[in-house]
């Protein structure tokens, strides 16, 4: 089977105030072609924002993913003022 979903060493952190919260430290995991998968974790581990990393809705601070073939690239913070949709 090829690989659909390819994430590794991810990582996000959130600035709350003064206080840095990070979300995914060096996250990896790779979906294989035809597969299910259910993302199970305790409320605040990161799952909604490993699905808004993949989905292209968010952005991340370092790691890669590669989508169905096509890598993604880290948004820069202002990506959707810079762009009108």
């Amino acid at each position: 089977m090829s690989q659909a979903i390819v994430v590794k060493d991810i990582s996000r952190t959130y600035a709350s105030g003064e206080t840095k919260v990070t979300a995914l430290n060096r996250m990896s995991v790779t979906v294989e072609q035809g597969t299910f998968v259910c993302i199970m974790g305790t409320s605040g581990s990161g799952k909604s924002t490993l699905l808004n990393i993949i989905g292209g809705l968010d952005r991340f601070d370092s790691g890669s993913i590669i989508v169905a073939g096509g890598r993604w690239f880290p948004m820069s913070p202002n990506f959707f003022q810079l762009h009108t949709f």
